[in-house]
């Protein structure tokens, strides 16, 4: 490709290699991807602009393929978007409100068709008419948004079937959540292993990769990420003790554990956190026969001012997750050995369901005694289960504190970010899920732990 300009929008950034840099760090702390893409478009100058998120490899014959289609007559253009392993995802697809979306085949229109926020080309005199709407964040469908503009604005939509994108990491199958069947299995085929040797076989400019920090990705064959399959997503803001005994529940289960990751949404937290999900991941990643001997643990750094907005931390732990089973989760809890395998199977198995478990809440000095490493609590779990504290405001049901569930179905929603306090989000989410057709449903025979503290929905000030 001659003439081309490349332009990335995020934070920590500085110019390099011919590389226009747009320095947006407090948009990319808020996880304002709208905003960002718009800031980049104003800074581009071609006719075409062509759009992708931050974890999006080209096939070599990328430009080779759509460069005939760049002569059609059309507004927004669209390409195939595979994931690893081949499977589609939602790359010509279409959007009805109130009914949910589509995949459709490459060679049918359908006045409902939206073009995904992964990647498309844009003739730039569209954002003469349209733009990314800044009051929706990344996740929570801000393409079917765009789409709607450009209904009204008369813009026209196509594919060009030829030209193919990868998925760095594993999405939704779209094509098996239409039609309700078991996902394809996850490894990659032989395309984009042929991409990432030819990545990795290229110097990779350091001083662009220390720079770029939201917009820039860089992919290893065989990394851990790459078959990553559930997705655990938390935050924490003074909790590092009850942390840890989550982390250790963890990491000890029955469970294929290199295709977890655990995402830790982190205001700032001024007790620790930070270190020690350093160090957790740096001993999950050693080898044993070949695979990591544990989860990753991922860092997600957010403002220390939303340190009391629970949905908003978790939202951001979405937004950089992989998985295609997500599980939002409190971090003050103890896992029995079993609870990823009959979870990750259960939503597998219903994914227009959003699933739940009981809660047994141990007493403070059940609590207190465990914390101090006097009680085992993974070894001691059968026996553990004979308490159940009657802990005030100690509801159960399909909660916060588990809520597991397909990818393709949270990102239809997003997680509610209206409630600056620990309380009432994750009620909110079910009820947006059961908008969309997703209902709960709560497994009274899988029971976890949940360590005892103090309600506080405004967050604490101690250090639990």
């Amino acid at each position: 490709m001659d003439r081309m300009e490349v332009i990335i929008a995020g934070a920590h950034c500085g110019e390099a290699l011919g590389v226009k840099i747009i320095q947006e760090p407090e948009l990319a702390a808020s996880g304002n991807v709208c905003a960002m893409r718009n800031a980049a478009i104003r800074a581009s100058q071609s006719e075409l602009v062509i759009h992708c998120d931050d974890d999006i490899l080209f096939t070599p014959g990328y430009w080779q393929a759509v460069s005939p289609a760049l002569k059609g007559d059309w507004d927004i253009l669209c390409t195939r978007l595979l994931n690893p392993n081949g499977t589609r995802y939602w790359d010509w697809a279409a959007y009805y409100p109130e009914k949910g979306q589509t995949l459709l085949p490459y060679d049918v229109d359908d006045p409902f068709v939206y073009a995904t926020g992964g990647h498309a080309i844009y003739r730039r005199s569209v954002f003469n008419k349209i733009h990314w709407n800044e009051n929706i964040r990344h996740g929570t469908n801000e393409e079917f948004d765009l789409a709607a503009q450009g209904r009204l604005a008369g813009l026209k939509f196509s594919c060009c079937p030829t030209a193919t994108v990868y998925l760095q990491y594993p999405h939704c199958d779209a094509l098996a959540t239409v039609t309700k069947t078991p996902s394809a299995p996850p490894e990659p085929n032989s395309e984009f292993e042929a991409i990432i040797r030819t990545v990795e076989s290229d110097p990779f400019p350091q001083e662009l990769s220390s720079r770029v920090k939201h917009k820039l990705v860089r992919y290893s064959l065989g990394s851990s990420k790459a078959s990553v399959d559930v997705s655990i997503l938390v935050c924490c803001y003074r909790y590092l003790h009850r942390f840890r005994v989550f982390a250790h529940s963890i990491c000890r289960q029955d469970y294929d554990l290199g295709r977890v990751e655990v995402m830790v949404a982190n205001p700032q937290s001024p007790d620790g956190l930070s270190e020690y999900l350093a160090l957790l991941d740096r001993t999950c990643a050693q080898q044993s026969n070949g695979r990591r001997c544990g989860p990753v643990f991922t860092e997600v750094l957010v403002d220390e001012k939303q340190r009391h907005n629970r949905g908003y931390l978790i939202q951001r732990a979405f937004e950089h997750s992989h998985g295609a089973v997500t599980i939002g989760m409190d971090c003050d809890l103890v896992l029995p050995k079993d609870f990823l395998s009959k979870v990750v199977a259960t939503v597998q198995s219903n994914p227009d369901r959003v699933v739940g478990v009981y809660r047994n809440f141990l007493s403070p000095t059940t609590t207190e005694a465990i914390l101090a490493g006097i009680i085992n609590p993974e070894e001691g779990f059968a026996a553990l289960l004979k308490e159940d504290f009657d802990e005030e405001q100690g509801y159960r049901g399909v909660l916060g504190y588990c809520q597991a569930l397909m990818r393709s179905a949270w990102k239809k929603v997003g997680y509610p970010e209206e409630f600056d306090r620990i309380n009432h989000s994750d009620v909110s989410f079910i009820e947006r899920l059961q908008k969309h057709g997703i209902h709960p449903l709560f497994l009274r025979e899988i029971s976890i732990l949940h360590l005892n503290h103090t309600r506080n929905w405004n967050g604490t000030q101690t250090f639990l």
